[in-house]
């Protein structure tokens, strides 16, 4: 995805254990020489530890690259949740022996006239069992009889048991302490150094590139390797986060701000912005311009106007209309005038109409 734009050759950080891009600090050293010499001595029983991540994977693949088929067989074990019974059936057929269908006693002894003859015949046998830290404790307390399957001088099988701290813990545990005082050789990964975070980081860069030349800043650098704590699958997992973040910016030197934001959302601290496509951004400003640009052609030609309300129409506004069959205010203030200005009889008289009686004209009474 942005390897030709940072001129790479591959992505430098994929995350799979590639011995192409194999790097070895002073831990991994250790572990590969504690390997290659406790199964050349036939010590019988190594262990290595270390957190997830850390490289025992890639250790042990570098290992099984310098090894000649012609004198060693090796039975790798990746799913380590098994019964004895089904590791001594692996080790028989890897072996190339037909198991006997019948307890794992009988198995066992199978087995050992089966290493007597890879013995004599100047061959090493070797166990490799990793994730062992899963590994049910029967099938731990059980495998300290592999370990009784030797000669009067060396071990006839050997075993490498690979897995992350809690391996430890496991055989710290008092009904497996038989098969912890067998362990002859003991080693552990430690995560890197701050300096050894960067020289892992340059030395994947330098296999990809044509021509050396700066891809983080420093800043965005040191975020990176504080962030990955060492770990060199972390630093795999946010050197490539950052980069596709700083793909999608076009920034040939990467700075901190990208790296911020690119390790932000890959730990779950933020949302990953909404970034616009410049052809997008493009065509959203040519549609702007253009809606001004008609606005303003419109406002310059004549007899185009925007109309509203004058000043007049609402200065000549007509008062309200009375409705009929209402009284106004003023009727009202009328009849109080006229009903005080009334003789006292009339005024006592809740109608308006009325009249005295002094007033009316007297008439005769007709003849008859």
């Amino acid at each position: 995805m942005y390897s030709r734009f940072y001129g790479f050759t591959t992505e430098p950080f994929q995350n799979t254990p590639d011995l192409d891009f194999l790097f070895l600090s002073t831990n991994h050293k250790e572990a590969l020489a504690c390997i290659e010499y406790g199964i050349r001595q036939r010590k019988g029983f190594i262990a290595i530890t270390g957190e997830a991540g850390v490289g025992k994977t890639i250790i042990l693949r570098s290992y099984l690259t310098k090894v000649d088929a012609q004198k060693q067989k090796t039975i790798y074990i990746l799913n380590p949740r098994v019964s004895f019974d089904s590791v001594l059936t692996t080790i028989l057929k890897e072996l190339s022996a037909d198991p006997v269908a019948l307890p794992a006693t009988l198995k066992l002894n199978q087995l050992h006239e089966v290493l007597i003859a890879e013995y004599r015949n100047d061959r090493t046998v070797v166990l490799i069992i990793d994730e062992a830290q899963n590994m049910p404790i029967e099938t731990l307390e059980s495998i300290r009889l592999l370990l009784n399957l030797e000669t009067a001088k060396e071990k006839l099988i050997q075993m490498v048991f690979v897995g992350q701290p809690e391996l430890d813990t496991l055989l710290n545990r008092y009904e497996l302490r038989q098969v912890r005082e067998r362990i002859a050789l003991r080693a552990r990964i430690a995560p890197l150094t701050k300096t050894e975070s960067e020289d892992y980081i340059d030395h994947r860069l330098s296999l990809v590139r044509g021509e050396p030349r700066a891809v983080f800043s420093k800043q965005a650098l040191d975020r990176i390797v504080k962030s990955a704590n060492g770990i060199p699958r972390r630093l795999n997992i946010l050197c490539d986060a950052v980069l596709i973040a700083g793909f999608e910016y076009r920034q040939a030197i990467i700075s901190d701000r990208i790296a911020k934001e690119a390790i932000a959302v890959f730990i779950g601290l933020s949302q990953p912005p909404r970034r616009l496509q410049p052809r997008y951004a493009v065509g959203m400003l040519s549609v702007v311009l253009m809606v001004v640009f008609y606005l303003v052609y419109l406002s310059t030609m004549p007899g185009i106007t925007v109309s509203g309300p004058s000043e007049d129409t609402v200065q000549r506004k007509e008062p309200p209309k009375p409705v009929l069959g209402t009284i106004g205010t003023d009727q009202l203030f009328a009849r109080e005038r006229a009903a005080r200005s009334a003789p006292p009889a009339c005024r006592a008289r809740a109608s308006s109409n009325c009249t005295s009686t002094a007033a009316l004209p007297r008439t005769k009474p007709p003849r008859r």
